[in-house]
């Protein structure tokens, strides 16, 4: 392993351990808050810790394959894996935000959710700097997601902590439950949107390997 690739492994390892410590956070946050956005949120951390988790592995596992399309199959495992459970994860965020707006639950103490998601927002911009920096020495298929993971994430965070804002400085306000509905919503279509681009994508690049792959079978028999 060389000096980048200890870098990219190393980034990895430190967004994994905050990923799953954040998670860990936010569901006590939301258990105390009773927050739409905060319920959501947590359910998006905790994907995204999974995330992080898949395409470490997977990464590693490339570090020692020899064979380049073993390493691409296993780019598009990861890939497909991880969006699938975002665009699973958003749908299930998007009938919690219903459900919970329903009901008429109202939210409680929202300032330890507030502290966290205004962190997030200094630390996941931090991570997606350390893998823009990675890619401009190497360029990686599996740090490149990430990269798009974090920069979505520190949008996603800015959401929250706006927000929780409202919540917390104007807590009179007449449509705030509306707000804190939106922002959810928001949330998880940003999570759902994102994940089907990529696996559009992946779709056609595998649909692409198809076409071609007959061809080089035909000029080998000539």
């Amino acid at each position: 392993m060389n000096k980048i690739e200890k870098t990219g492994s190393g980034t990895l390892r430190g967004a994994l351990i905050m990923g799953i410590i954040s998670s860990s956070t936010t569901l006590i946050t939301a258990i105390l808050g009773r927050s739409t956005t905060q319920i959501v949120d947590f359910i998006r951390r905790l994907t995204e810790a999974f995330s992080t988790f898949v395409s470490y592995v997977f990464y590693h596992q490339n570090l020692t394959e020899p064979d380049e399309k073993l390493k691409a199959r296993n780019d598009r495992k990861v890939s497909v894996l991880v969006n699938s459970t975002l665009v699973l994860s958003g749908l299930l965020m998007i009938f919690i935000s219903i459900m919970k707006y329903r009901l008429g639950i109202k939210h409680k103490n929202v300032i330890p959710g507030f502290a966290v998601s205004a962190f997030g927002i200094f630390l996941n911009s931090g991570f997606a700097l350390k893998y823009y920096s990675f890619l401009k020495k190497k360029q990686d298929q599996i740090i490149q997601a990430q990269f798009h993971l974090y920069r979505t994430k520190t949008l996603v965070d800015s959401c929250v902590t706006f927000t929780v804002a409202v919540m917390i400085f104007n807590p009179e306000y007449p449509y705030l439950d509306m707000l804190d509905l939106i922002t959810s919503m928001v949330i998880s279509l940003i999570m759902i949107l994102g994940s089907i681009k990529n696996l559009r994508k992946e779709y056609i690049i595998m649909s692409c390997q198809k076409s071609v792959n007959p061809v080089k079978q035909l000029n080998t028999k000539k």
